[in-house]
């Protein structure tokens, strides 16, 4: 799989079951981190504290450049079961799947984006969506009898109509 999948929210929430990991070496009664912050949920679904690609920064609403965000990008494992499942395939997520955890993250966010890019190079468009009318999109990206569309959702509370990318 050679998709990205990134979600951009103002903080994490608190969320039963999101478990915050990052090894760190301590020294000298310092903490010292040794690879980026990490959120698990489950055993098949994690997010890595990361930074959005500099080009993508041009299809934000001007109002959304400059908010300081968390930007959370899905690990390939979670990906790869979402793709099987949407696809018919038998997936067993333990009851941690990818999509209830992404509704729990987005829904209470007042601002929130979604960024889906094939081949890490592909965009395409700029939908204003609830967070349910993107997780549909979202999947409709997996079927393997659609053609992938890489898309960057933008969502906040007001529900404004915003221009395509």
């Amino acid at each position: 799989m050679d998709d990205l999948l990134a979600i951009l929210i103002p903080a994490i929430p608190s969320i039963p079951g999101l478990e915050k990991r990052q090894a760190v070496y301590s020294w000298g009664g310092q903490d010292y981190p040794q690879e980026p912050i990490t959120f698990h949920w489950g055993p098949y679904v994690a997010f890595r504290t990361s930074q959005l690609q500099e080009y993508l920064w041009k299809f934000l609403p001007e109002e959304y450049r400059h908010t300081n965000w968390l930007v959370l990008d899905v690990n390939e494992e979670a990906l790869e079961m979402l793709e099987r499942e949407v696809n018919g395939k038998e997936v067993d997520w333990d009851g941690w799947d990818l999509e209830a955890v992404l509704r729990q993250i987005l829904s209470p966010q007042e601002r929130w984006v979604l960024v889906f890019e094939p081949h890490y190079d592909q965009m395409d468009s700029v939908y204003h969506l609830p967070v349910s009318e993107c997780l549909e999109k979202l999947k409709l990206n997996y079927r393997r009898d659609e053609q992938k569309e890489g898309f960057i959702c933008v969502g906040d509370t007001a529900q404004r109509p915003i221009g395509g990318g």
